[in-house]
This record gives C-alpha cells, sequence and structure tokens, in this order.
C-alpha cells in the first residue's frame, strides 16, 4: 500500500487506494506498479506515476482511477462520492434512452481517438519502413559499387603481376645474353693470341 512505503496511517483511503490497483490491473492486464526489487517499487508508488489504460476505456474511468491512486490520501474520494461517480458510467435507472445515447457517443469518440492514434502509428511506421527500405538500397548499392572496385583493383594487380614477370624474364634473357658476348669475346681473344706466330 501506499500508506506502507510513506509510513502513514491506514485507514479506508488506503483501501480505496487498493481498490484503483485493482481496477486499473482489470483494464490493462498488468499491475500499475512493477519493479525489479522492493526499493525501485516503493519509489514507484511513492510517485504515483502509472500508465494511461487503454483508449477504449472512457475518460471519466481514467479519471476515476487517477483520483483512487492519488498520493496524498486527502486527495482521495470517499466511498459516497466514488459511488456516484461510478453511477454516472452507467445508465440511470430514470433515464436510460438518454444515458444510452450519451454512453454510445462517447464510445464512438474513445474509438474514434483510438483508431486516430493507430492510424498516426501506421503512419510512423510506414515511414519508418520507407526509410529501412531506403537504407537497403543505399547499402546495396556501395556492396555493388564496392564489388566493382575491388574486380577493378584485381584485374589492375592481375595486370601489374604480367607486366613484372614480363620484365623479370626480360631483364634475366638480357643478362644471359651479356654472359655469352662476354664468352664470344674471351674466345675469341684467346683465338687471336693461339694464332699469333711464334718468335724465333
Amino acid at each position: 500500500h501506499q500508506e506502507v512505503f510513506s509510513e502513514k496511517a491506514y485507514d479506508e483511503k488506503s483501501d480505496l487506494w487498493s481498490l484503483g490497483c485493482l481496477i486499473h490491473e482489470l483494464c490493462t492486464l498488468s499491475p500499475p506498479f512493477t519493479a525489479r526489487d522492493q526499493q525501485a517499487l516503493a519509489a514507484k508508488v511513492l510517485q504515483g506515476k502509472v500508465r494511461r489504460i487503454p483508449h477504449y476505456y472512457s475518460a471519466n474511468l481514467q479519471s476515476i482511477i487517477d483520483s483512487l491512486l492519488a498520493t496524498e490520501p486527502s486527495r482521495r474520494p470517499d466511498i459516497a462520492t466514488l459511488l456516484g461517480r461510478v453511477e454516472g458510467l452507467g445508465p440511470p435507472a430514470t433515464t436510460p434512452a438518454t444515458t444510452t445515447t450519451t454512453t454510445t457517443r462517447l464510445s464512438k469518440s474513445d474509438l474514434k481517438l483510438w483508431e486516430s492514434e493507430l492510424q498516426g502509428r501506421e503512419k510512423q511506421l510506414v515511414t519508418r519502413e520507407g526509410e529501412v527500405e531506403r537504407r537497403e538500397r543505399e547499402v546495396r548499392v556501395r556492396e555493388t559499387e564496392l564489388l566493382r572496385k575491388e574486380r577493378a583493383l584485381r584485374i589492375r594487380e592481375s595486370v601489374l603481376l604480367g607486366k613484372e614477370r614480363r620484365h623479370r624474364d626480360i631483364r634475366i634473357a638480357n643478362e644471359r645474353d651479356e654472359r655469352l658476348l662476354r664468352e664470344v669475346h674471351t674466345q675469341k681473344e684467346n683465338i687471336k693470341f693461339d694464332l699469333q706466330p711464334v718468335k724465333k
């Protein structure tokens, strides 16, 4: 209870706070205050902040829940006031037709608000989907460009390796030819020496 965490006296207003928690949970299918530990739960309860019940419930019901969950007990309604407000949610016995019309009108208003919110969420979703598709296209374009550059670099590397091999082969051939020329030159010099006449 809120009074337990705030160390205040427990009275009928505490029961009304518990009733507000129960109604809120019935509408949302989850407790109004949840936390991982007792200290965090106490902080949330003392703050008194809870999410709004779904919009297909009336604003009057939301107002009743808010008043029941008020952090200050003095701001919570008494039993008589609460019963009067709860009876206002349903059709009075004396004027069923008028109340039915009012209830239907409120219901249509809530449904219209709900539909408007859904349309807004759908538009946001479409916008996000468009953004995701745009980014995916940009990624595909970048990937294609990277693949093209990679192929171009591989071709350049292959051409460069071919040129390097040819230059190496030419260098080896030139070195071989130079060596052969030196050998031929040496052989010629030796032959000239052998053909010189012997002096007597």
